[in-house]
């Protein structure tokens, strides 16, 4: 199985597992640490979570939903996994994935810690922190950090938002020459419907 059909694969069986893991509630004592203080660091010697107000906004192909739109990094080619629910963008080569999820929250208002603690649970990677909250369409919105293989790290951005719980995902391998600054260009364009 090829790197990219594995990303994609592990997208759509992740945005499933938040669904089952809803329905089910959002409660409950999870094992995931409380965000860290604003210190000024960040895991894994990553630049700060949140997204620059200066940053030029990615001008790609634009990842498409009925409840949220976001635009990938220029030359990403976007593919509709799910209609609706899961799209992502995936360089050529193969390595790096820019996704959006949405997911029904089934009538549930989980708050943006659970949101997180759910997506650390649930999701495909290792290490999972939840950082400090940040912003999304300038909403309060959740982040995740964690590791999503060697050389790849993992974030996930989130809220809830008219009864969907939609997340921008960003596995990145390390051969990218700057990938906060391709965090923050996708983020400035994530618009909510």
């Amino acid at each position: 199985m090829t790197t990219t059909r594995r990303a994609r694969v592990t997208g759509v069986a992740t945005a499933l597992l938040v669904a089952a893991s809803m329905l089910s509630g959002c409660g409950g004592n999870d094992a995931v640490a409380d965000p860290p203080a604003s210190s000024g660091s960040s895991p894994s010697g990553s630049s700060p979570a949140s997204p620059s107000p200066s940053v030029e906004p990615a001008s790609g192909g634009l990842l498409d939903t009925a409840t949220a739109s976001v635009n990938a990094p220029q030359g990403w080619p976007v593919t509709t996994l799910v209609k609706n629910q899961t799209v992502d963008a995936v360089p050529d080569n193969g390595l790096s994935v820019v996704g959006l999820s949405v997911i029904s929250a089934f009538g549930a208002k989980p708050s943006l810690q659970q949101m997180a603690r759910l997506d650390i649970r649930t999701g495909s990677y290792t290490h999972g922190q939840v950082m400090p909250e940040t912003q999304l369409a300038g909403e309060p919105a959740f982040h995740v950090h964690g590791m999503a293989t060697i050389g790849t790290t993992y974030d996930a951005y989130g809220l809830e938002h008219d009864g969907y719980v939609v997340t921008v995902v960003f596995k990145l391998h390390n051969t990218l020459r700057n990938p906060q600054e391709i965090i923050d260009s996708v983020l400035a364009t994530v618009q909510l419907k």
